[in-house]
């Protein structure tokens, strides 16, 4: 009699350890992929804290077609005008953006650059600039062109541009985005 039992005994027993061991019950037994083999994940954004003075400010409202308020701007121009220090869009009395995250060129989907020289340009990225003013209900305003991108599934015609923010400070004006139909497919980037 126990020689019946114990055969099937360790029969389940060998089973249950052999049987779906990628479960997660089991870490161990799950297959490991080399850090090197790994596919990155995409978007990579990283936040960023550029020292942009925002006391006084408020965030501007959205624009009321897309929802937003910001703008991306190309690593390269960014960089340039901040190390410069004397911007307007860092600076200005009124309005300014303030760098929030910044965006990897996405191989499998955006690649942002800009054009020069009848060229199209790849870069790093792109800056996520949010734009912010003074409240209140005085003149002025401030127009951000966004930069260019390759939108990689539309192949080799695939160039844009981002969209050109006008934000101001006269209260019964909206924010306005320009020429965002296109890379309305990519904000969720």
């Amino acid at each position: 009699m126990k020689k019946t039992f114990a055969l099937p005994l360790v029969a389940a027993l060998l089973l249950a350890a052999c049987s779906n061991p990628a479960d997660g019950s089991n870490p161990a037994a799950l297959p490991q992929v080399p850090a090197a083999q790994q596919e990155e994940k995409w978007p990579q954004i990283t936040p960023v804290n550029f020292n942009v003075d925002l006391e006084g400010f408020e965030e501007c409202p959205k624009d009321e077609t897309y929802g937003i308020n910001w703008v991306f701007v190309s690593k390269s121009i960014l960089e340039e005008y901040y190390a410069r220090g004397d911007h307007k869009w860092f600076t200005d009395e009124n309005i300014r953006i303030k760098p929030v995250e910044f965006h990897k060129s996405n191989p499998n989907g955006v690649y942002f650059g800009r054009t020069a020289g009848g060229k199209f340009h790849y870069e790093d990225g792109a800056y996520k600039c949010i734009a912010y003013r003074k409240p209140g209900n005085a003149a002025g305003n401030l127009m951000v062109s966004g930069c260019g991108f390759h939108y990689v599934p539309e192949g080799d015609d695939g160039y844009f541009n981002t969209h050109t923010l006008k934000v101001t400070r006269v209260a019964s004006q909206k924010t306005l985005v320009f020429n965002g139909e296109k890379f309305r497919e990519v904000y969720k980037y």
